[in-house]
């Protein structure tokens, strides 16, 4: 069925699939890539030249043949065409090397085609054979300080490690639900939805029927979880906690009910001795918002959960009595009613010590 897809918490496929999504902005809408700028032209030649990766796009190119054979029926093509980039490559970083006076204007020219090139590789996987993609927008509406993070709101809605939702600023974003159609350079994007106060929208889960979305929204009172048709149509609000409690992280289940994040259990991160960092634990609810039950337990987050293709939810824990427990995430499973939970993968784990934004691989 061709339809809306989502990017947010977007399915983990194979990497050169998420390669496309994280190329993002460079391959739908045809960017260069960024120069670094220095006072030494040839110098900013080489990097705009390393900024193309043709190693990284030819890793991309072979994994998409070897996955999807006659489905990616280019590949051969796409590979000849490369090797023709890689080969103008090796002649214009000769050219910078002596310093030959139009080395500077043939890499731009060779930056444009590489990402003309990209685009066309890499959208043509057949995974991406739809028609619209749905995906957030976000915006800081002031600078954010990185080297601050336990300090400093961050404006563009990403809680650091011991954070959840509850922990973020609610009114200071600049964000939209959008959908980019046709998928390409130069496709249209449309608004579906934007909070009109500045509250933060995401954390979008679509319907298998493509037909409407969950999504979480934040006021100056708290965070709720609303439902969208996927016209932009039916706007309603889901959950219907106390004004004192967050609710974020939808998640549609195969019967109807819906599975989220919420604060309802009134804790706190251990080391901060309350407020103001809530603990986040997953919980249950009827379509309308009824029947909320709480799922799991923990003195730590829960957060992000999806359902796998045999029906278990898959979610995200912060380990925090783990071996790095201001680090360690680790992917856990459950059954749709809380039970059977175990970890599938991190538990006493040094490497990798986090793991994020987990989708199943279709099949």
């Amino acid at each position: 069925m061709k339809s809306i897809v989502r990017t947010s918490r977007a399915k983990l496929v194979r990497a050169a699939a998420l390669g496309v999504l994280v190329a993002g902005a460079a391959v739908l809408f045809g960017a260069a890539p960024r120069v670094a700028t220095t006072a030494d032209p040839y110098t900013e030649a080489v990097a705009t030249i390393n900024q193309c990766d043709l190693p990284g796009l030819r890793l991309a190119i072979e994994d998409l043949s070897a996955t999807f054979g006659d489905r990616y029926p280019r590949g051969m093509i796409f590979l000849a065409e490369l090797q023709k980039l890689e080969t103008r490559e090796a002649a214009l970083r000769k050219a910078c090397e002596v310093r030959e006076a139009s080395a500077p204007t043939a890499v731009a020219e060779f930056s444009a085609a590489v990402t003309r090139f990209r685009s066309e590789s890499l959208l043509a996987n057949p995974l991406l054979d739809f028609e619209r993609l749905l995906f957030v927008r976000r915006e800081s509406k002031q600078p954010i300080d990185y080297n601050l993070l336990q300090q400093a709101p961050h404006e563009i809605g990403m809680p650091c490690n011991h954070w959840c939702n509850a922990s973020l600023p609610r009114t200071v974003y600049n964000n939209e639900i959008a959908v980019l159609s046709p998928v390409k350079p130069g496709g249209a994007v449309a608004t579906l939805h934007r909070p009109s106060d500045g509250g933060y929208v995401g954390e979008l889960d679509l319907r298998s029927e493509g037909d409407r979305l969950l999504f979480a929204q934040s006021n100056a009172t708290n965070w709720k979880v609303f439902e969208l048709n996927a016209d932009g149509t039916g706007l309603r609000q889901v959950s219907q906690m106390p004004d004192d409690v967050d609710a974020f992280d939808p998640c549609y289940l195969p019967d109807g009910r819906i599975i989220f994040g919420s604060t309802a259990n009134y804790q706190a991160v251990p080391c901060w001795s309350g407020m103001p960092h809530r603990v986040a634990n997953l919980y249950q609810m009827d379509a309308n918002g009824g029947n909320v039950r709480q799922l799991c337990f923990d003195q730590d987050h829960d957060l992000y959960p999806t359902v796998r293709n045999d029906g278990q939810i898959m979610y995200s824990r912060w380990d925090y009595t783990g071996i790095r427990h201001e680090y360690v995430r680790i992917l856990m499973t459950m059954n749709p009613d809380g039970t059977g939970q175990r970890a599938l993968y991190g538990s006493n784990s040094w490497w990798p010590n986090a793991l994020y934004f987990a989708r199943p691989i279709p099949g």
